[in-house]
Parts: C-alpha cells; structure tokens; sequence
C-alpha cells in the first residue's frame, strides 16, 4: 500500500515538473503575443526636433496612425544645407521585429515630403523610417516612433498636395497659438510671483522698525535681492511679450499662405 502511494507521488511531482518546464517553455516563446506592446517600446524622434543628416536637416512634423487601416502617414520637412541639387530620397520602413513596411511618397517636393506606410503590423512596437541618399552615400538616417508616441487617428485618406498644404498650414497656426497661451501662462506666473515678492519686501520693511543694525543690515540684503528678482521677472514677461509678438506676426503671414492656398 505505501509502495502504491509512493509510485503515484512520484508520477504526480514528475507530472507537476512537467507541467511548469512546458508552461515556462511556452510562456518564453509566446510572450511577445500576449505581453503589452508597450512594454518595450522606447524609441522616438521628437516631433520638429531637426535631425542632421548629410548637411540636411530632416524633421517629423506628424506621425498618424490608423489601426484599422494597418496604415500610418509621415509628413517630413527637408532643409537641404549642401545646396547640391539632390533633393529625391529613398524611403523604407521596418519594425523592431524586422517586418519590412511597404512605403509610398504621396508628396514628395524638394523640401517637403509625405509617406504613407502600410501594412503596419497590429503588434507593432517600434517602427524606424530610413532615408537614404541613392548612390551618393553609405549613411542611413533613422527616424523613429512607437506605440505610446505615435498619433492615433481613426483614418487616413490620401489628399491633394493643395490640401495636404492647407492641412500643414493649419497645423503650424494650430501649434502657433499654442505656444502663445503656453507663454501667456507664464507670463501670469511671473506676475504673480512678482506680486508675492512685492508683498514679502513689505513684510520685511515692517521688521525693520524693531530690528537692531546687524539685523537691519541683514534684512536690507534680503529686499535687494528681491528686487533683483522682481527685476528678472519683469525682464521674463518682456521676453515673453516679444515672443508671443513674434507668434501673432507668423499667424498672421499664415493665414494670409491659407487663403492664397484655398
């Protein structure tokens, strides 16, 4: 009877040992399935951060993504410094996992490109867009985005270059007002921290009346170095006016492209 008992307890911890290195197996095999597509998902070119790149500078402006279209649209912007005439590139595209992406130039000028990259893998991670200059260099740029940074947009449709230009135009007057409201906020944060230290110098005068001439000398340091900083706010807003200044000027030299365009 204990032999009986002792063979199946043998043959149920062999069987649970069998069990876990098949589970392991399969849990190290097939974890790229089920795990979050995020979890790995790292690389990315910031949106208007110029790339340089064989005396060019290269910048995403816009990664879309639509997943049910499997599809994702690149706009680019090219600033060729070498002023050598070469202006036409060779695009590919390739996810982390080494899917090749089948790419097409829907706009392609010599300082403005768009791409369409289809046939993205719903489990993509991270896909890097490769430039290179036909014939004339080894260098490859890599521009990249991801599942958490990409656009997710619920459709693509492919446009007219005069529509694509609007759609460019409105985006860069959209990211214009932005900026102003973004500066607008720190203006009123400057004022009021102006207003705070106004107040404070005020409390400080009022020690003063009570206060022995070591201390008196002490507290006079203290005001002027919060003059100081009062001052530097002031010079901050100014910086800031001039900025925004600058941002309703290019709104206004848009919508004047905008209405050319239409």
């Amino acid at each position: 009877m204990i032999k009986e008992l002792k063979n199946k307890w043998n043959e149920l911890y062999f069987g649970i040992i069998i069990f876990l290195f098949i589970a392991g197996y399969t849990f190290f095999f097939t974890s790229s399935y089920w795990m979050p597509q995020s979890s790995d998902a790292k690389a990315f070119t910031h949106l208007g951060e110029a790339q340089e790149w064989e005396a060019r500078e290269v910048s995403v402006i816009r990664w879309d993504y639509s997943e049910e279209q499997e599809l994702m649209e690149v706009e680019l912007d090219i600033t060729n410094k070498a002023y050598d005439g070469i202006n036409k590139y060779k695009y590919s595209a390739i996810t982390k996992s080494g899917e090749q992406l089948e790419v097409k130039a829907v706009v392609e000028e010599d300082n403005w490109v768009i791409l369409h990259l289809s046939n993205v893998p719903e489990r993509f991670r991270e896909i890097s867009l490769r430039m290179d200059m036909d014939d004339y260099s080894d260098d490859t740029l890599k521009l990249y985005t991801n599942v958490n940074k990409v656009s997710k947009v619920s459709k693509i449709e492919e446009k007219s270059v005069q529509e694509y230009k609007l759609l460019k135009l409105e985006n860069q007057k959209k990211l214009c007002e932005k900026e102003i409201k973004a500066l607008e906020k720190k203006i009123s944060d400057s004022n009021n921290k102006v207003k705070n230290i106004e107040s404070e110098i005020e409390r400080l005068e009022g020690l003063k009346a009570y206060q022995t001439s070591k201390e008196q000398e002490n507290t006079d340091y203290a005001i002027n170095e919060a003059n100081s900083q009062i001052e530097i706010e002031k010079g901050l807003v100014e910086d800031y006016g001039s900025q925004i200044q600058e941002f309703r000027e290019k709104i206004k030299i848009l919508d004047e492209e905008i209405a050319n365009v239409k």
